[in-house]
């Protein structure tokens, strides 16, 4: 594992108990999570791979519609997968604490492998193949990006309309803070995904963007897991801008996310 890996998983461990706040909040995470359970081919075969399963929404939605499936949690970050096991606790057939580029040491043969709204922290190069060792011949490896890591959606950027609020509001409360430099996650495409693909023995068989609208609250909300976002300011103060900046934050911004299905292929006779 690299540093950068051992920095981003450092960093959910610090956020694992904000961010299940956050996704209990906010209703796009389980909408993302709804959608790839909506393309698990029929009948269920097999066990499934919850991969970066975080604090478990995607297992304990999944195993809601589907209550004879059997979960396997995979996640990297020790508090989140805490998390997870105790949302969904004695319904998981077990759980392994290992990154997404790891989840072939998991030893099980999985009919499909979900990971939901954490594609864009991996890198496929690494990540396909290490899938492809966990699926059965003809499985399913199906997840999701956020619009700013890919190709078609990455225009999108409600960054400076939330950044400009919270300028605003640090301005007229007579605050000054530092704000985070934007982020520029790598960008996927569908060049990238089809080759890395191929080299893991894996076909894309479907894509399909889905938008929806959020307020700008949700991007304030999100940036603010950060243990030191606004750290500049007081815990007291701190608090006091973010409840008058989120107060205003009500305008929406469209966003887009998208779904991949990546099918092993059978073993040639």
């Amino acid at each position: 594992m690299d540093s950068r890996e051992q920095q981003i998983i450092d960093s959910w461990q610090e956020r694992a108990r904000a961010y299940q706040e956050l996704t209990d909040r906010w209703s796009i995470f389980g909408r993302l999570a709804e959608r790839l359970i909506d393309l698990l081919p029929s009948p269920l075969e097999g066990p499934l791979i919850d991969l970066a399963a975080g604090a478990g929404l995607l297992s304990a939605r999944l195993l809601h519609r589907h209550p004879q499936a059997q979960v396997y949690l995979v996640e990297p970050a020790e508090a989140m997968l805490e998390l997870a096991v105790r949302r969904v606790g004695s319904r998981s057939i077990g759980h392994a604490r290992v990154s997404a580029a790891q989840v072939d040491r998991v030893p099980l043969r999985a009919g499909a492998v979900l990971c939901s709204a954490a594609a864009h922290l991996v890198d496929e190069n690494e990540v396909f193949p290490s899938v492809a060792s966990v699926l059965q011949p003809g499985g399913r490896f199906i997840f999701n990006l956020w619009w700013h890591s890919w190709e078609s959606t990455v225009h999108i950027d409600p960054g400076p309309r939330w950044r400009a609020l919270l300028e605003q509001d640090l301005s007229e409360l007579g605050e000054s803070a530092t704000l985070p430099a934007p982020t520029r996650p790598r960008i996927r495409t569908r060049h990238g995904f089809s080759q890395a693909g191929q080299r893991a023995g894996l076909d894309m068989i479907h894509t399909q963007t889905d938008t929806d609208r959020l307020p700008l609250a949700f991007f304030l909300d999100f940036t603010a897991m950060a243990s030191d976002f606004l750290a500049d300011l007081s815990p007291a103060r701190r608090a006091v801008v973010l409840r008058t900046a989120r107060a205003r934050a009500n305008a929406e911004v469209s966003i887009q996310t998208t779904r991949f299905v990546l099918q092993k292929r059978a073993a040639r006779p």
